[in-house]
């Protein structure tokens, strides 16, 4: 390369020195001191930083720039949750075979009862127990809101029986704790359909050769915050109590509400 090719190359990098040093007084018809060093130094800055914006204004473009933080907080005092005004749909019923044999289901077996329990304690410190049945019925597509009808055909939740929310009386809300003033919870029984030994038996039989299961169905919820349309769905979850003729099964069942926030920085 020619000694004027570089020369010229070196007064172009100066030009985007940013790196200059002004001084106080004109030397060579210049104001202040650049260097071709500064001015690729400069240079190389500026595309760093120009690709730095490109990558991030991209998904800031396309609304993908977000921050996700997801808190689990115990609280002195429990929230209400109402099932018969809440969006939350659940089924419970019997998950067991016909015998090969004799052709009984759980069906024939068993009374599947639904009592909403309260306990409240009184000035003297003494707990008091209140009961009140709440009735039921085969779950149609309706009582999941109409938005799982695939998967309730697949599951066969139309066997299984859901809470007649139009039969609840309005305090029928789920609130407190064991220890608090007011506790209430909903209790799901499985009972002889005869008090009768040889009921017992046959009872005892049929769960000795089948797998039978007390099943229970909800929906439950996903966040996807790359949808902006619909962030928040719903599907099927489900429990299952094994039926045992030898033990006394109980099991808890815990629900914990979500509160979506969006905080502005």
């Amino acid at each position: 390369m020619s000694v004027k090719f570089l020369e010229k190359l070196r007064s172009f990098f100066r030009i985007f020195d940013l790196c200059s040093v002004s001084f106080s007084f004109k030397y060579m018809d210049e104001n202040k001191y650049t260097t071709s060093i500064g001015g690729v130094v400069s240079i190389c800055f500026f595309i760093i930083g120009s690709v730095i914006f490109v990558l991030n204004f991209i998904p800031f473009y396309k609304d993908q720039n977000f921050i996700l933080q997801d808190y689990i907080v115990n609280t002195d005092k429990t929230e209400e949750i109402k099932l018969n005004e809440s969006p939350m749909a659940l089924a419970i019923g019997f998950d067991c075979p016909a015998d090969s044999i004799t052709q009984i289901k759980g069906e024939d077996l068993f009374d599947l009862n639904v009592s909403f329990i309260t306990y409240t304690k009184d000035d003297k410190g003494n707990r008091n127990k209140s009961i009140e049945n709440i009735e039921t019925h085969l779950c149609i597509t309706n009582d999941f809101h109409n938005e799982h009808n695939d998967s309730f055909k697949l599951l066969n939740i139309d066997k299984l029986y859901c809470l007649d929310k139009k039969g609840e009386k309005k305090n029928t809300k789920l609130e407190g704790i064991y220890t608090d003033e007011k506790f209430t919870y909903y209790e799901f029984s499985l009972i002889a359909k005869k008090d009768t030994a040889e009921h017992y038996k046959k009872i005892n039989d049929y769960l000795i050769e089948n797998d039978c299961k007390l099943q229970f169905y909800y929906t439950d919820l996903t966040l996807n915050l790359s949808n902006y349309k619909k962030p928040i769905k719903s599907y099927i979850n489900s429990l299952f109590l094994q039926i045992n003729p030898t033990l006394f099964l109980k099991m808890n069942v815990f629900f914990m509400n979500y509160h979506l926030m969006i905080i502005k920085s």
